[in-house]
Formats: C-alpha cells, structure tokens, sequence
C-alpha cells in the first residue's frame, strides 16, 4: 500500500509551468552557410520584434526533467510504504525507571568498562521500537517510577525524543507501573487506529500493577528487559534494607557520648560476588572509615551490624552526613550505600516561659531532675526574643503565646479564659462544679504511663474547640465537641486538649499543677517527661529529612518561608536548584529527589542536608518477577495479542534517488545531443568545397 503522508507538498509541482514556459520561449534557428555576417544586425532587431510564442516541440531533456521534477515532489509529499515491523498508528513506550532497572545485565572482567545495566538495555529496546514504528506513526515515552511523568508527548519520532530516552536513568526509588499505565491510557484515548502500550521493565516491581482491557483500546505489551534464565534464576544481590542511626550518652550521663548506626543487611539468589560483605561507616565528605565491620550471610538470609564512633568534641561533627557503603559492589549498586546524619545529642532542649511561681516551679523541679534535659528559662515578655535551639521543647505557663521559636513542640499550662492555639478557653471552674477525673487517653504517648485515677484539680479552665460561626462556644460540653483530642476528662469537661497543627505537636494543659495534689504525685513527673519524649521524637525524625524508595520527603518549613528549594551538594553541580515544593501549613512535602544525596534545604527549619536512600526490601529482591494484573471489561471484546506486523516504511530516499537518476540522464543527453550537432556542422564544413583563391 503507498500512501503520500504530507499532500501540502504538492504544490511543489506548480514549478514544471515555468518550466514548460522556458522551452515555449526558446528561440529556435536554422543553421545555414552565409558568405558574410552583414546581415546580422539587421537580423538580430527584426527577431526581436517577432512574437515570442512558439508551438512547444516534444523534446527528450523537457521530458527528463519533468519526471525528475515530478519524483522530487512526490519525495517532499513523503511517500510511504508498508514493510517494517510494528503495526500502530499511535505508541506509548514506558520505561520502568525504578532502582532494580540499575542491576547489571552481565558481570564484567574489565574493572574500567561500565557494565551493561538493564535500563542500559531498555533504552536500546526504546530507540529500536522507535526506529521500527516507521514515519507516519506517533509515540510518547513516559517514565515509571513512584509516580509517572510524560517524557515526549505524543508526536512523530524525532531527535529531541531519542535524546529524551537516551537520557533516562534509573533512581533510588521503588517500581509502581500503575500511575504510568494510567497516564499511558489518558495519552492514547483521543487517538483513532491501533494503539499500543509498550512497557520495558525488568518485573522486578515493588506493587502489582493492573490493566483494564478495554472494548477497541489500546493494546498492552510489556517487554521484559533481562528476562531469568531457563531455570527461573536471575544475578543475586546483597542490599542495605534497613538503617537506624542514633545517639547515646553524652552531657548529663555516665556514658560517654557515643553515634550508634544499627544495619539490617539482606541477601536474594546467588551473587556472582559470593554472600561476604564489608560494611564500612565514613563521613561522605572524608575517605577516612570511622568504622567497619564483616557479614556473612551464607548461612542466613539476613544479617545486622552495628557501627559506632564518638562525634568531635569540638562540635564539627555535628549535622555532617553519613556514608554507610557495603564492598564489594555487586549487581545492583543503588542498594549498597545509604546516607544519615548524625543524630542530635541524647540530651532535649527546654524552653520554660513563666513567671516562675504556681505551677511553674513544680515544671522546673521536675525538668531539672531529668538528666537528659537541657533547661532554660525566660519570662513571657522575652520568649519571642530568646535564645533557643532549633527543635527545642517550649513550656508556656499562665500565658498564651502568641508564636513559639524553635519549630518545636510546644505545650501551654494554665492559659487564661478566650482563644488560644485554635481552641476556646472558659472561665475557671472550681468546687462542687469541677468534678473529679473520669478518663483519659493512655494510649497517647503524651499520657504513657500515666495514671490520673483519684487525682484532684483544685481549679480548671477547661477546653472547647471553636464554634464555626459567631456564636459563643460550648465549654460544658468541650470534651464531647472535642472528640479524640480531649486527652483529659472530666466528666463533660476536657481538662488536657491536643491542639496540634501539620508543623509541630500543640498539647494544653487547662490546669495550674499547684492547685490540687497533682504535683505531688509521680503521675505529674511522668506527664512532663512524657511530653520531653514526644519532642524529642519529633526532633529526631524532622531534625534530617530523608526521602527513602523515593517516597516524598517532608520537611518543617521555617517561620516565613512560602518554599522550600532543594539545591545540590554533590560536585559538579553544587548549588544547582534540584526541586521546588510550597509550604502548607508549614511542611513542604518534596517530590522528585530520586538522586544520591546530600542536598541543601533553603526555606527548611533545621540547618541538616536531606538525603536520599532506597531501602526497600521489595525492590532489592531483583529475582523477583511480577506481571500486570489484567481485567477485561464485561462485553469487552479480547485484547488482541501483541504480535510483529508490518508498518510504514518510508520511501522518501528511494524516490530522491530516481529524481536524482533523472537528472543525471538529462544531463548526460544533453551533452551527448551537443557532440552530435558539432559533430554533423563539422561534416558539413569539410563537405563545401574550397573557396578560390585571389586572381
């Protein structure tokens, strides 16, 4: 079948008019003997005034170039053909971009040359299917990963698009065909003809994806890069599955102050590498191992170690980042390294803000009784003002502040009748009409260990949220408004609220510890280091964002900040802007970091690198094959197979070439009819005879 896939080019063919023209203008003249060239001038005015239309004379030379006029057009029309080998008017190629895609296909003796990976080989699958679809077929490339992006959009196969696919690489994030196979849906339904879904990937996919085979869809085929061996077995792998850094020790303890870095290792099939690892423990900045240690796991699928050093006393240590890296490197190497940072010392920061009578001496007798804790104490007109630590614990006594420093936790005792933190205060309630207390949540781990059972309040302000509309809140019946964040009850009362935003834990204490006998019991000391554990908890995990299996990482924005900008610290692209994301409600959660880090946060509250580390367990078993689940649609007719056809080639050389050949032709008559003519007027010059001579 031959088709012409750019008609707009025929007007190209308008151009054999004036070529027609030029041979109807053409003087022709007879060639005859004179005997002097007098004439001539007188010859020469009267041609010019004959008409210059002339009956156009069949010739051989307007002949050839009329055809090769004629191939050129048809070539610039782009003639196509069928003959190659994909039959699809419109592809979506998917590339799985996840990290098992980094596994080498096969292991090399030359230490210098890049193994061939498997994405190595999707992307030449890629550009082969590109090549195959022919001219005159569309196709889009989307990348896979934990969420799918449009690399090209649906077009003719061009550079820019084998340059998109060339460029792809695998990241540090887990296989997820869904969102791809959707996007690849989306970008197909508006086209007509045969479509087809080509998915390159190695199986090795964290989620099941599913297809839906839908009546005249698109068709599925997925292309497994590095398929398992006749046997079903697959290049084993030893990977990094789990890592835990933390601190011990320090100021205010016996032990010395110590960076613990706990490693769960894990081995799948046989590594041409045997199953004997090193681990080593490195500042990513420094060459120099802080420690090291062996594993075997021959005899066990999973192993441990613990590696360990004391931070500088000098403080340079501190927020640096963490190399944990196994040797030697095996199939996949985006599992044999993860990043930390160094954890923030044992010790918690606190903040206490009161006027340092009432409940508040009974606040700081029992924070100073705690060892791991670091108190400082300031007076609510100076809180905004003061000297804080960066995730540091704020205790707001008999006030409510209007902000808190420090992106820390916060917890206000005692605050005064109206709004405070997005909940409604009530006047005080004491005597008969403050009852005793009925229940509480002991499953919250600001009240763990807790037990409030025959304890007395002399006096209560207690707790309602805030009424949408105009109207006056509900104070008696705050802890049924209330719900699970009423922490304490008294009977209809809630007495200990959480008012906690998406940025930091909020906990208020509608009561002064000194009136009643609270204080005086082990309970109160158990309330306040439990609140001391919930911030320290929270500072450890917001003190270094990580983004693990390509998961979002979210990061505590500072005060004012409306982004946060991710820059790069790896040389040679220091400083360059990685990724964006908007704060709300002061977390930005940021996407797209797929990357081995550390990289710089801008906008963020803490001063600590993000880093970046896969850590999954499902995409290191790169054994693993997992299929796409496939539904068909009631009344849905069955997809058809996906099968090798024939497609458009393109013809636009062949018919170059034969304008090309016509030319040449006319070229060569042209020449060849030139020899002759001279040829036959030197015949006629020796056949006249000899002019005689003078007398």
């Amino acid at each position: 079948m031959f088709a012409l896939l750019s008609l707009r080019a025929l007007w190209l063919g308008a151009a054999a008019l004036p070529l027609v023209l030029l041979y109807v203008f053409k003087t022709r003249r007879r060639r005859v003997v004179v005997s002097s060239a007098a004439m001539f001038a007188v010859a020469r005015r009267e041609a010019a005034a004959r008409d210059p239309w002339k009956k156009l004379v069949p010739e051989l030379a307007l002949l050839l170039q009329l055809l090769a006029l004629a191939a050129l057009v048809i070539a610039f029309a782009r003639p196509a053909a069928k003959g190659g080998a994909l039959d699809a008017d419109a592809i979506v190629i998917v590339i799985d971009r996840s990290a098992s895609m980094g596994t080498r296909v096969s292991p090399t003796r030359d230490d210098k040359a890049k193994p061939p990976t498997r994405i190595t080989r999707a992307r030449e699958q890629a550009l082969a299917t590109l090549d195959a679809l022919g001219v005159g077929g569309e196709a889009a490339v989307v990348v896979a990963g934990r969420d799918a992006r449009v690399l090209a959009p649906l077009a003719r196969p061009n550079r820019a698009m084998r340059e998109a696919v060339r460029t792809i690489d695998a990241g540090l994030i887990e296989g997820d065909l869904e969102p791809a196979l959707g996007l690849a849906r989306d970008l197909l339904r508006a086209r007509t003809g045969k479509r087809r879904v080509i998915v390159f990937t190695d199986g090795a996919l964290a989620r099941t994806p599913t297809w839906v085979d839908e009546d005249n869809g698109a068709i599925l085929d997925v292309r497994q890069v590095d398929p398992p061996k006749p046997d079903g077995t697959r290049e084993g792998n030893v990977a990094i599955v789990r890592v835990d850094a933390r601190r011990t020790g320090g100021a205010g303890s016996a032990e010395p102050d110590r960076v613990e870095v706990g490693v769960v290792l894990a081995a799948y099939g046989a590594p041409a590498e045997g199953k004997t690892r090193y681990v080593t423990l490195r500042r990513i900045d420094r060459t120099t191992a802080l420690d090291a240690r062996q594993v075997d796991l021959s005899s066990a699928t999973r192993a441990s170690a613990t590696l360990s050093f004391s931070p500088a006393a000098d403080g340079s240590d501190e927020l640096a980042t963490l190399a944990i890296e196994l040797s030697p490197n095996d199939a996949l190497g985006l599992d044999d390294a993860v990043q930390v940072v160094v954890p923030p010392p044992r010790r918690m920061p606190v903040l206490l803000a009161s006027l340092g009578v009432g409940g508040a001496s009974w606040i700081a007798r029992a924070l100073e009784s705690d060892p791991e804790v670091a108190l400082a104490q300031t007076t609510p007109e100076r809180l905004g003002a003061a000297a804080i630590q960066p995730w540091s614990l704020v205790i707001a006594s008999d006030f409510c502040p209007r902000s808190a420093p420090g992106g820390g936790d916060v917890v206000v005792v005692h605050p005064p009748p109206g709004v405070c933190a997005g909940r409604a205060i009530g006047a005080a309630v004491s005597g008969p009409a403050l009852g005793p207390i009925t229940s509480w949540s002991p499953s919250d781990p600001r009240l763990r260990y807790v037990d409030l059972d025959g304890v007395r309040l002399g006096r209560v302000n207690p707790i309602a949220p805030l009424p949408a509309d105009a109207s006056a809140p509900k104070i008696a019946g705050g802890a049924a408004a209330l719900g699970p964040a009423a922490l304490v009850r008294s009977e209809g009362l809630a007495i200990v609220a959480d008012a906690s935003t998406l940025d930091r834990t909020i906990t208020i204490w509608g009561f002064d510890p000194a009136d009643g006998d609270l204080a005086r019991k082990a309970s109160f000391v158990l309330l306040v280091r439990d609140a001391v554990d919930v911030a320290r908890v929270r500072r450890d995990r917001s003190w270094a964002p990580t983004a693990l299996g390509g998961a979002p990482a979210r990061v505590t924005a500072a005060s004012s900040a409306k982004e946060v900008v991710v820059k790069s610290l790896v040389p040679p692209d220091v400083g360059r802007v990685v990724a964006r994301a908007p704060v709300i409600e002061g977390v930005a959660l940021v996407e797209g970091v797929d990357r081995p880090g550390p990289y710089a946060l801008e906008g963020s509250a803490t001063i600590a690198p993000l880093t970046v580390s896969l850590v999954s367990e499902l995409e290191s078993d790169v054994e693993r094959v997992v299929e796409p689940l496939r539904q068909q649609l009631a009344h849905a007719s069955k997809a058809e197979a996906p099968a090798a056809a024939r497609a458009r080639r393109d013809l636009r050389w062949i018919v170059a070439a034969l304008a090309a050949l016509l030319l040449a032709l006319d070229a060569l008559w042209l020449t060849h009819h030139a020899r002759r003519v001279t040829a036959q007027l030197q015949r006629r010059r020796e056949a006249l005879p000899s002019p005689a001579g003078p007398p």
